[in-house]
């Protein structure tokens, strides 16, 4: 977890022209929009290095926004290993092939395959169908030679809250926050206070 400060005091002289419950509308306003354009911001720097889908970064996270009476924005990230479903995972006769990296190439994960598909045989070649939404689209792969036990696949070393830590994400989530902060309050100022 990290924090941004906002620093309101250099707006003392409004807030003393204005009423008090106008400004801190436009206070509360502007840390929660601030707050969901520098978690996209984020998103968007982990998505331009990592082959992840938005909404999938956005399962991982929960903004709890600010209020009158407590005038901060928490931003949580949680969760483990990312599982290879997320990564783009395509079924094919030899395994599972997965995309980490966004500009990478695919890797084939041998005798892996996904939860709900079968082969099924097209002339002299085979094609994977699903056929249910059992495992509900993860990857799998046997323990041994045996049908069970069967282990889901994940990248161990790719966790979302790693992804957010990661100097280039805090730094493209501090630059969209510096950039859009004042021009966001001074247009609730104006919304609020019907000027």
């Amino acid at each position: 977890m990290f924090e941004i400060e906002m620093d309101f005091r250099e707006f003392d002289k409004i807030k003393n022209i204005l009423n008090e419950k106008t400004f801190n509308k436009a206070v509360v306003r502007t840390l929660n929009r601030v707050a969901n354009a520098g978690f996209t911001a984020g998103s968007k720097k982990i998505r331009e290095e990592y082959n992840i889908k938005a909404r999938d970064i956005k399962k991982a996270s929960k903004i709890r926004k600010a209020t009158f009476n407590d005038q901060r924005v928490i931003l949580t990230i949680s969760g483990g290993s990312i599982p290879f479903k997320y990564f783009g995972a395509k079924q094919t006769k030899k395994g599972v092939t997965v995309k980490i990296k966004r500009y990478g190439l695919r890797i084939l994960v041998k005798h892996a395959f996904i939860g709900g598909y079968i082969p099924k045989r097209k002339g002299r070649s085979y094609k994977m169908v699903k056929v249910s939404n059992w495992g509900g689209g993860h990857v799998y792969i046997r323990k041994g030679k045996a049908r069970l036990p069967i282990v889901k696949l994940a990248a161990t070393s790719v966790t979302i809250p790693k992804l957010f830590a990661s100097d280039k994400v805090i730094a493209a989530i501090e630059s969209r926050v510096g950039e859009i902060a004042g021009e966001e309050f001074v247009r609730n100022l104006k919304f609020y206070a019907k000027v």
